[in-house]
């Protein structure tokens, strides 16, 4: 995955174009991981504490420490 495929991810689930900059609720993160598992099958749910992420800066540090996102 690439980081514009992630932004797209988080645009659409947040309804924000300031979405680098906000915090985020459960619904807008259980949707964030349902199409990030869509987008990287059995990778998401292996991340620990990537439910935590409720910012875009803690889910993309987790997402590129990881290697679901190349740097």
């Amino acid at each position: 995955m690439n980081i514009e495929e992630f932004n797209k991810i988080i645009k659409k689930n947040t309804k924000s174009k300031n979405f680098k900059k906000i915090e985020w609720d459960s619904l807008a993160t259980l949707g964030i991981l349902m199409d990030l598992e869509k987008k990287a099958p059995n990778k998401i749910s292996k991340i620990s504490k990537i439910s935590e992420a409720n910012t875009y800066e803690k889910m993309l540090r987790l997402l590129k420490a990881t290697k679901v996102i190349q740097k």
